[in-house]
């Protein structure tokens, strides 16, 4: 095919061609100096035998064609690097001071939560009071956030006040909760049931039907929340800077832009730990409130920061974290035959160890599936990850490529606090409350 073209046309042409690895459709691009003016002036000005008529109207049509061609490889470039901008944006966010300050300060900085809200009751408990509480804490500057609630089994009518309510930032997906993993059996903590049948050597576990089995009645899973963030990742992310996924029984108490946060590396997922400087009214040290049975480094998952530079990969860890968990509860149901008993030993270690499947899997990964390491990466008085970014591999076993990530573990007393408090009063640096029981009802 033959195209008449000006030569900045050829050569930009040429450029966003191999840019994009496009072929171009023509074996010949040939350059005349009358190309530029229109096929009705060059037919007048050259006067082409009427037999070429034919040739001539085809190469209009190509022409148009080509010049809509590359109008869109134009388009392409400038969204191109406008995506590029946006991307050194965010790195410079988390890059310029190292830490997590600079990654929350920055005004344009958006920010998305995400929660699970099931049933009614729960609702009206806890999440009408979660939400409230981010429009106090944000003002008028919520508009330019989003907060997103998975809700399971609620009156549609309670949501629609609450969609109107909380608009425009507030949005309520509907989802259905409750996936059975095993048999039945006894209540367990953190939404696991598990019983030990007669002549079984093993205990059988499964997601209960209620998701914190004290005060819900609904069902829902204890992991939905998780792979249900994941999905809403990957088609809304690139709008926001960072996510916080939580629990929706909690309350901000002030702006996480403005929270009182140390500084360090970049990283990629951050988990709320205990620490030596954490204490509680009714213990008589920080370690009878942040040390668990065998001597770790208490964690909570109920609120997990995720910067979204690399999307891909966070969803890709959100994804692992809910085959993992589901991988603990059962002991490696469907598992192969040698896989299995890793997962029988990790669910011995883990699971009650860290009160529940999805910090107990949260743990594995930051291990890299070596639950040897853990004494010096979360040990009670040598907790490297309360120090440092650890760089932790999610590939479960060898044949799997590399999946690496960075974990940094966020002070509790300030980004989810679940304890009692001295006099009863927020301190100044406290942004997320999460708590349980009677002090949730006294508050």
């Amino acid at each position: 095919k033959l195209f008449w073209l000006k030569p900045q046309q050829v050569g930009m042409l040429h450029s966003l061609a191999q840019r994009y690895r496009i072929q171009l459709p023509c074996a010949l691009l040939l350059w005349l100096p009358t190309c530029g003016e229109p096929f009705s002036a060059l037919k007048q000005s050259h006067g082409p035998p009427s037999q070429h008529a034919e040739l001539l109207a085809s190469l209009q049509r190509e022409s148009q064609w080509l010049r809509g061609e590359y109008e869109l490889l134009k388009h392409l470039k400038q969204q191109h690097l406008r995506q590029q901008q946006l991307q050194q944006q965010k790195r410079h966010v988390w890059t310029s001071a190292g830490g997590v300050e600079s990654a929350l300060a920055p005004e344009r900085s958006r920010l998305l939560v995400l929660t699970l809200c099931a049933g009614t009751v729960y609702f009206g408990t806890h999440c009408g009071p979660f939400f409230a509480s981010f429009e106090r804490a944000y003002g008028p500057a919520a508009r330019e956030h989003r907060v997103v609630a998975f809700a399971t089994s609620v009156d549609p009518q309670i949501l629609d006040i609450a969609r109107d309510r909380f608009a425009p930032w507030a949005i309520f997906e509907a989802f259905e909760a409750h996936t059975e993993l095993h048999d039945d059996g006894a209540r367990g903590s953190y939404g696991i049931e598990c019983d030990r049948k007669e002549g079984d050597k093993k205990r059988k576990c499964q997601i209960s039907g209620d998701m914190l089995t004290r005060n819900l009645r609904t069902g829902s899973n204890v992991i939905a929340k998780f792979h249900r963030a994941a999905a809403y990742l990957e088609q809304h992310g690139a709008d926001f800077d960072y996510a916080v996924i939580m629990d929706s029984d909690a309350l901000f108490v002030q702006p996480l832009d403005s929270s009182s946060l140390r500084t360090g590396a970049v990283w990629d997922v951050g988990f709320t730990a205990y620490g030596p400087d954490f204490t509680a009214p009714w213990a008589d040290s920080a370690a009878d409130v942040g040390r668990t049975k065998h001597g770790f480094v208490r964690i909570n998952v109920g609120v997990v920061v995720l910067q979204l530079v690399d999307l891909e990969l966070i969803t890709q860890f959100l994804k692992r974290w809910v085959q993992v968990s589901a991988m603990l509860m059962t002991a490696g149901q469907g598992a192969h035959a040698s896989d299995q008993a890793l997962w029988e030993q990790w669910q011995g270690e883990l699971l009650e160890e860290f009160r529940g499947c999805d910090p107990a899997a949260l743990v594995l990964m930051l291990c890299s599936f070596r639950t040897e390491e853990l004494p010096h990466l979360l040990g009670w008085g040598s907790c490297k990850a309360c120090s440092e970014v650890l760089e932790a591999d999610l590939a479960i076993f060898g044949a799997e490529a590399s999946i690496p990530l960075r974990f940094r573990a966020l002070p509790a007393q300030v980004w989810n606090h679940a304890e009692s408090m001295q006099n009863g009063t927020f301190p100044p640096f406290l942004a997320i409350v999460h708590l349980k029981g009677p002090w949730w009802r006294t508050v």
